[in-house]
């Protein structure tokens, strides 16, 4: 329950924060990666802000909250 309020209050900061700014910076300055980008034809940006906010979830959210809030309620439950 207690993640669900830190998803709902946490997630539109990511989204406004991670729009495909960063990965694109990286990628463009790949040669061969940002030239084979711009061939596709299609914007990548959409796809690049998909891999920020999800990085930014899995490797921010979930080890610093949501794994502590777990094994803590785990732990009491279980009476340990």
């Amino acid at each position: 329950m207690a993640y669900r309020a830190v998803q709902h209050f946490s997630f539109p900061p990511i989204v406004q924060a991670c729009q495909g700014q960063y990965i694109g910076s990286i990628v463009a300055t790949l040669p061969g990666v940002a030239t084979l980008m711009q061939n596709l034809g299609e914007n990548p940006t959409y796809y690049y802000g998909a891999m920020e906010q999800t990085l930014a979830s899995q490797l921010g959210i979930v080890p610093f909250f949501y794994y502590p809030v777990f094994y803590t309620i785990t732990a009491f439950v279980q009476g340990l």
